[in-house]
């Protein structure tokens, strides 16, 4: 049986040991690009959230029956890739966990 699951890059891997107390904030900011929304999202529930991995992938098939593109979903986050593997995450996806991250933030750091 296959499972898909996403894996980090080495250079993410490091981002999670990094002992910062600002890393979090930091990372939460940078959400709101784009082209990092995805990865971000993914170390952010690495480290608070290591359990919550769900992941999921739904092809897209055109007329002929070949696939031209994915749906992917993880954590909560959906995004899209064409079959030139160019990817397409809506300002309103990227606006979503935004607020999940802040409001998880700020009742991390609440007494």
């Amino acid at each position: 049986m296959y499972v898909p699951r996403l894996s980090l890059y080495e250079d993410a891997k490091r981002v999670i040991k990094i002992n910062d107390e600002t890393k979090i904030r930091k990372l939460i900011i940078g959400l709101a690009d784009g082209k990092k929304t995805v990865v971000i999202h993914q170390i952010l529930t690495s480290i608070l959230e290591p359990g919550n991995d769900s992941f999921g992938v739904t092809y897209v098939y055109g007329k002929d029956g070949r696939v031209i593109g994915c749906d992917f979903t993880y954590n909560g986050l959906k995004w899209s890739t064409d079959s030139l593997q160019n990817g397409n995450i809506s300002q309103e996806e990227i606006n979503k966990v935004e607020r999940y991250w802040r409001q998880t933030e700020s009742v991390r750091r609440s007494p």
